[in-house]
């Protein structure tokens, strides 16, 4: 690829001028930046806490997380800089929470591809042919099959046991090892439009909840330095709560919801854990009713308070 030394793969963090544009989930659990910082340097990197003309690799991280005030919505600046930086002739490397986890298991990550729509929006698309020194081939059979290994004989001592006419309406058929296929580096690439009008969203909402809670004449606040990082809290008597914000924009709905129920139970189990005498409620905050009445459910059945911008029911 033009202007690529990096050959679309970023070997070691070793050497790298590290900016992260938020906290990283690494091997399943959210990394705050300075932490990032700090693995990356044990590894002989340099981090940065901002974007400049040293900074040769970017790992994007948790945009929708970060506390948004200017009107530019600088929360994609960093990768739209690092593509401009390429545009000039200097590539700088992108990687995701993936490849950032890789490198720190000295394996090498994937580099993704960004590019700029002729309206001036960064966005990204698949590599030509011809930008791609080595062209990723469809998988043979051979590569494709899964080779079975013989059982020990400890192994073989367990016995498998058939599923009763009732478990089978709970358990599907026998699980089977999935075949792995290979992506070209236009899979790897990430959508910066769709990426902005999600956080877009994401802190109209924030906004809207900060004006809902003022008019009952509670202040909303930030999570405190070193704490679970919840979008918002406020106090309600002796009583707090901690809310997590979702947008459903650009994203599979599911996908976002589970991820919000995950995490502010997280983090009200974090406070329950640090402060046993303080009651702390869990909330997920959505931009709009979610399309399942499911979860209102399923939130109700853990204790988890679900509502959703503009009315925000039950706040």
């Amino acid at each position: 690829m033009p202007n690529r030394p990096c050959g679309g793969t970023v070997h070691r963090l070793q050497g790298r001028t590290v900016c992260f544009t938020g906290r990283v989930l690494v091997k399943g659990e959210w990394t705050v930046r300075t932490r990032c910082a700090e693995r990356a340097r044990e590894l002989q990197a340099i981090p940065k806490t901002d974007f400049s003309r040293k900074v040769t690799l970017v790992v994007y991280g948790d945009l929708a997380s970060k506390v948004v005030t200017d009107d530019r919505r600088a929360y994609s600046s960093t990768l739209v800089r690092a593509e401009a930086e390429r545009r000039r002739g200097r590539h700088v490397c992108v990687v995701d929470a993936d490849g950032f986890s890789k490198l720190l298991d000295g394996r090498p990550a994937p580099c993704l591809e960004l590019r700029r729509a002729r309206t001036g929006r960064v966005r990204p698309v698949a590599a030509t042919a011809s930008e791609r020194r080595v062209r990723p081939v469809a998988a043979t059979a051979s590569e494709r099959r899964v080779h079975p290994v013989a059982a020990t004989a400890s192994e073989r001592r367990v016995h498998p046991v058939v599923a009763t006419a009732s478990e089978r309406r709970v358990l599907g058929g026998p699980l089977r090892v999935r075949r792995t296929g290979r992506r070209t580096v236009g899979d790897l690439t990430l959508d910066l439009s769709r990426l902005d009008e999600g956080t877009a969203v994401h802190e109209a909402t924030v906004g809207a909840l900060i004006r809902h809670l003022s008019r009952q004449g509670i202040e909303a606040c930030g999570h405190a330095p070193g704490g679970p990082e919840f979008d918002a809290g406020w106090l309600r008597g002796e009583d707090v709560f901690i809310a997590e914000v979702k947008s459903l924009t650009g994203a599979r709905e599911d996908q976002q919801i589970r991820l919000g129920i995950g995490q502010v139970l997280d983090y009200a189990h974090q406070l329950r854990t640090a402060y046993p005498r303080t009651v702390t409620h869990p909330v997920l905050v959505l931009e709009r009713r979610p399309s399942a009445a499911r979860w209102t459910t399923l939130a109700d059945s853990i204790g988890l308070r679900l509502t959703w911008a503009p009315d925000f029911g039950g706040l």
